[in-house]
This record gives C-alpha cells, sequence and structure tokens, in this order.
C-alpha cells in the first residue's frame, strides 16, 4: 500500500525548500509551514510558506500593526514577505507566497493541514 503525499512539490524542490527554510527558521526564530493547495493537489497556483509568531512578538517586530485588523498591513511587513518570497523563489525554483502571520491569525483563518519546514537540517551541527 503506498504512504500517503506530504505534498505535490516533487523531491528536488522540496528538497530545496526544506534546506533554505532551516536558515530562515534560524533567523526569524519562528517555525514556519507548507500550508495551502501544494499540499493536497499537483495544480497548485503558488507554494504557501508561513512563518507563525505568537502575537506578542509579532507585535513587537512590526509595531506599526499593533491593534490594527489582522488583514492590516505594515510597511516593514509587507517589504519582507515580498523579499524573502522571491529569496525562496529563487533557491527553491517554486512560486513561493511567503507570509509572516500571527499565530490568532492563523488559528482563525487558515484551518486544514500544515507541514513543517526547516527541521531537518540544523545549521552549525
Amino acid at each position: 500500500m503506498p504512504l500517503p503525499r506530504v505534498n505535490y512539490l516533487g523531491g528536488p524542490p522540496f528538497y530545496n525548500l526544506q534546506l533554505a527554510s532551516s536558515s530562515l527558521v534560524e533567523a526569524l526564530g519562528a517555525p514556519l509551514y507548507l500550508v495551502g493547495s501544494a499540499l493536497v493537489t499537483r495544480e497548485f497556483r503558488d507554494v504557501d510558506v508561513r512563518a507563525i509568531f505568537e502575537d506578542a512578538e509579532f507585535d513587537r517586530r512590526f509595531p506599526r500593526s499593533r491593534g490594527m485588523s489582522p488583514n492590516a498591513w505594515d510597511p516593514l511587513w509587507c517589504l519582507l514577505n515580498a523579499a524573502i518570497s522571491e529569496w525562496l523563489a529563487k533557491r527553491t525554483n517554486l512560486p513561493i507566497d511567503f507570509q509572516m502571520q500571527r499565530k490568532s491569525q492563523v488559528e482563525a483563518y487558515e484551518p486544514g493541514q500544515r507541514y513543517a519546514l526547516g527541521t531537518f537540517f540544523k545549521l552549525g551541527s
């Protein structure tokens, strides 16, 4: 009986995503997850990667977002999301949509499956 698929990225792109994600987990100090359609279909439009921060930590890093609705945009948050999306896309050759999110936002708006990224490569070991 075949094992269920973890995702539909393919072996080398998934390996490259894991490797690049290790650097981000280390740099951001937050867990990264693969979410969205790449987990369930070959017909994914993009590859959704999320860094999930405790709400207080997110607000500390992006103070202009404090007290705003979860969908309000902080300019630094926007710049970092875009830059990291492009950085990951270049390293993986995948259409990456990267976002940093509050834990409460993820729990409220993104129900469903998540796959932890960057956990099987330890930098500096």
